[in-house]
């Protein structure tokens, strides 16, 4: 992208006000260029990982109140996972394990740990 454009972000997130400054900066860079398929593969296995690894610290916390709240979140507020992660972080206190705030992995965790909490399944509506 040119340095004099600016990025447009298109979304339908209406918690994402608050996140405007993460948003920007995640869309100014640094970007990583992926250079091979055998790379991107290497990317996504680190990715799954790492989700693996908040689904379990996620789900030993989760309870009844965090998964209402996060249920408000997703479904009522149509929040996006970043932004989940990112009210959760602040709800959570000391209990949060991601990094960064708004880290999108933590965020499917934490719908998918709420909505099983609460007899649902994040992939289908209404959370999705």
């Amino acid at each position: 992208m040119p340095e004099d454009e600016k990025p447009t972000l298109v979304t339908g997130d209406s918690a994402l006000k608050e996140g405007m400054e993460e948003a920007e900066k995640l869309l100014s860079g640094p970007f990583m260029k992926i250079t091979s398929v055998d790379q991107l593969k290497r990317l996504g296995e680190m990715a799954v990982k790492r989700k693996e690894g908040f689904d379990s610290a996620i789900a030993a916390k989760m309870n009844f109140k965090r998964a209402v709240r996060i249920r408000q979140l997703r479904v009522e507020l149509n929040c996006t996972w970043r932004s989940v992660a990112a009210h959760s972080h602040e709800d959570w206190g000391e209990d949060a394990c991601w990094d960064p705030e708004s880290n999108q992995l933590a965020g499917m965790s934490l719908c998918e740990y709420a909505a099983k909490f609460l007899g649902e399944d994040a992939k289908n509506e209404p959370w999705n």
